[in-house]
């Protein structure tokens, strides 16, 4: 136990930001670090993302690069690929969390340091086994290599709310507007118009955690709309929602599925009146989605606790130089 309790991690992430933790990698990171630290392991979190875009961003990860040299630090963690960056420089071995391949195929530098940044990893974890399965079947990644470590859902933060939800249903998008992950939205309102669908439309935009939760709960639907597979790793909107007990209708790709499994309305990516079918049908009737069974299956298949338990025994394999 004095053991585990000496081991110290180096947690190189883009942005380390607790009291607003938007963003995916920002919302994982926020919550294992304390889960990690529970388990007794002395956790650094080093960010490399600054203000002034790529300049500043160098400049970060330069910084981090020279402190993972002068310190000692029994693991470093990359959690995404830009913070691989630190560790490569240092010439250190790394656990390298992917989240998800996204649209680095569309930026010629992205996807350099995509196929660097898994080469170099000594571990790989990623959240869902639709994403271990795309870094098999298209960057020929060893399976041995990779691990799947689920993310958590905080339930008793993300839970159902008794609110007076407004006499006219609302349509919630949650998250940054993306190409990739909401450029239909906007056209699936518009379709929604047209068919004279009566509804409201909510997006979130830089909310607390408490916030979020109340905006999910005074929703009718939150719609994920995701274009390319490639572009969701696991879903935190999905899964948060179904804790809340709110009906989802989503694009229907591996990852999203694994997380929603039966409780979800899955339309065709980038299928505007597919997504419009869905959400009508849901507005019609929301009882579509068994919501407390739902819930059941966030519960118990995606703890913070469990991940950080299993993010330990990668540090292990690491410390003790197994795959």
């Amino acid at each position: 136990m004095q053991r585990l309790r000496a081991l110290k991690v180096a947690l190189v992430v883009p942005i380390y930001n607790p009291k607003y933790p938007i963003g995916g990698v920002n919302r994982w990171a926020c919550e294992l670090v304390p889960r990690l630290k529970d388990l007794g392991l002395d956790v650094d979190v080093i960010t490399v993302a600054r203000r002034m875009r790529w300049i500043g961003t160098s400049i970060g990860i330069a910084s981090a690069s020279f402190k993972l040299l002068k310190s000692k630090y029994d693991v470093v963690h990359a959690g995404n690929f830009r913070a691989a960056l630190p560790a490569i420089m240092a010439k250190r071995n790394y656990v390298l969390t992917v989240h998800d391949l996204g649209p680095q195929r569309l930026y010629r530098f992205r996807a350099r340091l995509q196929v660097k940044a898994i080469e170099k990893a000594d571990l790989i974890t990623t959240p869902t086994r639709a994403i271990a399965e795309q870094l098999v079947n298209r960057l020929n990644v060893e399976e041995e290599k990779i691990h799947v470590v689920h993310n958590g859902v905080d339930t008793q933060k993300f839970r159902p709310l008794k609110v007076e939800k407004p006499s006219t249903p609302i349509v919630a998008y949650v998250g940054r507007m993306a190409k990739y992950k909401a450029s239909i939205f906007p056209h699936i309102v518009e379709e929604l118009r047209r068919r004279k669908v009566s509804f409201e439309v909510r997006v979130s935009g830089g909310l607390s955690d408490d916030e979020l939760v109340r905006f999910y709960n005074m929703a009718s639907v939150v719609v994920v709309p995701t274009m390319i597979e490639e572009g969701e790793g696991f879903s935190f909107v999905t899964a948060e929602a179904l804790s809340c007990q709110v009906p989802v209708v989503v694009s229907d790709i591996p990852a999203i599925r694994e997380v929603a499994g039966p409780y979800a309305l899955y339309a065709r990516p980038g299928d505007v009146k597919d997504f419009a079918d869905k959400i009508e049908a849901i507005l019609k009737n929301p009882d579509l989605i068994d919501l407390k069974a739902a819930r059941k299956r966030i519960e118990n298949m995606f703890s913070w606790r469990q991940c950080a338990e299993k993010m330990l025994e990668m540090y292990k394999l690491l410390k003790e130089g197994i795959r």
